[in-house]
């Protein structure tokens, strides 16, 4: 199952039934089912553009460093 990123956090609830019978054609409920998925808040820090700066600065001292 998935969860939209953004879903506000708290508990959800869903159902399911299975369908089947004799042949493929056949509807008939063989079960059904319910569950409950628990969202909880993950923050995930996001960088700041300039530790990117920083970041891509570095690399490219280090490409330039090794230029021949």
């Amino acid at each position: 199952m998935t969860i939209p990123g953004l879903q506000a956090p708290g508990p959800y609830l869903g159902v399911f039934t299975i369908l089947g019978g004799a042949d493929e054609f056949a509807l008939d409920v063989i079960g059904t089912g319910s569950f409950q998925v628990d969202v909880t808040s993950s923050s995930q820090d996001v960088p700041e553009p300039a530790t990117f700066l920083l970041i891509g600065g570095g690399v490219g001292l280090l490409a330039w460093g090794r230029r021949p």
